[in-house]
């Protein structure tokens, strides 16, 4: 992993100042063929994606809370303060710059074929979102469509291969209600799964995927992959996979999500 985030410091010297999450290049630059882009949850991706596409090499360009999306601001605001009126400011309103400088880095670059864009959609609910080229837009709806439609429009007349991730499911209970105890008298596991309606009553989600299900229709050769597919059937929803927890906590995969999900995202788990 130290390869990695060197290679992109190399590349991108001052990322890791204006952001929390830590760019990383699998290979030296200029010689992977995989480029995620997105938020933390961007980032958690590369663990098992780094793994499964070894031979290809993959690059992350994560920024807190970003939009994955060209010019386009999220995670103004703390999550707590998006239903009130005086909402308190997180400062990351510059993290897009840091989304457009891997765009161009992406775009330019030939040896890149597939790009992935993965997003926590809590991040741009609620007004928590800034088209950067018509600031005054206050519809956080239009201003999420006109950011994925520019995005796409670039990615795909460079001729990139687009994969968006719809993201796994945000659970409302700490991951450690699973770990397993010595005396504990039920199997491992079992308190590990909830009602699916969390997740479709999930606001964000439901706005989120809207719009990329609605854009998407324009633009036949982008695949979409929805993850809440793997830890969700008709009835309920698991953060316990093959004897292990696969959340960090309550939006993150761990290492074991990481991995459980790679082979999904460029494997067969395309809607389209």
């Amino acid at each position: 992993m130290k390869n990695s985030l060197d290679n992109c410091k190399k590349l991108f010297p001052e990322w890791d100042k204006k952001t929390d999450n830590y760019c990383a290049l699998q290979k030296e630059m200029g010689n992977n063929e995989i480029a995620m882009i997105g938020d933390s949850h961007a980032n958690h991706l590369f663990l098992g994606m780094s793994e499964a596409h070894k031979e290809e090499g993959v690059a992350v360009f994560p920024a807190s809370c970003a939009s994955p999306l060209l010019d386009t601001a999220a995670g103004l605001y703390t999550y707590e303060s998006l239903n009130s009126e005086n909402k308190i400011f997180n400062g990351r309103q510059n993290t897009y710059k840091l989304i457009n400088q891997a765009y161009k880095y992406v775009l330019s670059n030939k040896k890149i074929r597939d790009v992935i864009l993965a997003h926590n959609p809590m991040c741009s609910y609620n007004g928590n979102v800034m088209d950067m080229r018509n600031p005054s837009e206050t519809n956080g709806n239009k201003i999420i469509e006109r950011g994925l439609r520019r995005s796409l429009d670039a990615l795909t007349e460079a001729g990139k291969r687009v994969t968006i991730v719809i993201d796994n499911p945000e659970i409302k209970f700490e991951p450690k209600a699973c770990i397993v105890r010595p005396l504990r008298l039920t199997r491992a596991g079992a308190r590990c799964s909830y009602d699916r309606s969390i997740y479709d009553q999930n606001a964000a989600h439901k706005i989120y995927n809207t719009i990329i299900r609605k854009v998407v229709k324009d633009y036949p050769s982008v695949r979409v992959v929805d993850l809440s597919k793997k830890f969700c059937n008709d009835k309920t929803c698991t953060l316990f996979v093959d004897g292990h927890e696969v959340y960090e906590d309550r939006t993150h995969l761990n290492k074991y999500g990481s991995r459980y999900v790679a082979p999904f995202i460029l494997g067969n788990g395309s809607d389209k």
